[in-house]
């Protein structure tokens, strides 16, 4: 789609708009597309911008009765290796939207399927490359329903905080998400957030 790329205010307040004047697959990918747009900045230049278009995914912070997070040990090919992060994955084309896919990855992931669902939020992890986007969800009222596909762990939510600020949970929507649920916690106490 040719046109507006991009608008937002500058520092003083002016709007900035990057017009989009070409766009082109140059690899297309069962998982992913890579694109090519030629697109003119707001100084007049034209650049040749690529990224990667992916679908979106889920990551569910599901929390039990004794406030421990469900976390799943899950390979992160891109880095080799694998990692301590909340139940997620794609969302697939057969998801009505992102809150089926996100009860379908918890129940696939960990066996376990949740009574209360709440939007956390999205994450774009790495915008400069990519328009991927990974949306968030609180799932409560957990109610084990079958053998889930890996290894669980079921740390308290404080001590998944701890993992977080010591760089342990990695995953950027595994992180994000329980900061945002420590920080409605922190605000529902009446104290001030700094």
């Amino acid at each position: 789609m040719v046109g507006m790329v991009a608008e937002f205010a500058d520092g003083a307040g002016a709007l900035v708009v990057w017009q989009r004047l070409t766009t082109e697959v140059v690899r297309r990918g069962e998982a992913f597309d890579v694109v090519e747009d030629v697109v003119l900045r707001p100084d007049g230049e034209r650049e040749v911008k690529a990224h990667v278009v992916v679908r979106p995914s889920v990551a569910v912070l599901a929390l039990d009765e004794r406030d421990r997070v469900l976390l799943t040990r899950q390979w992160a090919y891109p880095h080799r290796c694998t990692q301590w992060r909340l139940p997620g994955g794609p969302v697939a084309p057969a998801d009505a939207g992102p809150e089926e896919a996100a009860r379908r990855e918890l129940l696939g992931r960990t066996g376990v399927e949740a009574d209360g669902w709440e939007r956390v939020g999205v994450v774009h992890g790495a915008d400069s490359v990519t328009d991927h986007a990974e949306h968030l969800y609180l799932a409560t009222g957990l109610r084990e329903r079958a053998e889930g596909g890996g290894a669980v762990w079921r740390p308290a939510f404080e001590h998944a905080l701890e993992l977080v600020d010591r760089g342990a949970i990695p995953h950027a929507g595994s992180a994000h998400a329980l900061l945002a649920v420590a920080l409605r916690r922190t605000r529902q106490r009446g104290l001030e957030v700094v």
